[in-house]
């Protein structure tokens, strides 16, 4: 059984998860899928990363980093575009908010 929670993530822009948390996950059954929403701060032609930090709640040591990376340049939908590809590829379902 896995208790798992989200412990930190990049201090800009305005992010939620759903769910934040979960408990008793087991490797049989649905993929657990976690919703990120992140509104992106409105400067143009920046680069913004960082890790979003999930961890083991019963090993604290048992973490996962999973590296983020926006760029607000002229083609910031492509790049989007293509890390929300990546993640959905690894389970994870990004929505992107942003007024240009």
């Amino acid at each position: 059984m896995l208790n798992w929670e989200v412990i930190d993530y990049p201090s800009w822009g305005n992010w939620s998860f759903n769910p934040v948390s979960g408990i008793n996950i087991t490797y049989i059954g649905s993929p657990i899928r976690v919703n990120i929403t992140v509104v992106i701060p409105d400067e143009r032609n920046k680069v913004f990363d960082g890790y979003v930090t999930v961890v083991n709640t019963d090993d604290r040591n048992d973490i996962c980093s999973i590296p983020v990376v926006v760029s607000t340049s002229s083609r910031l939908f492509d790049r989007i575009s293509f890390i929300n590809k990546w993640f959905i590829l690894s389970g994870i379902n990004i929505e992107y908010n942003r007024n240009l």
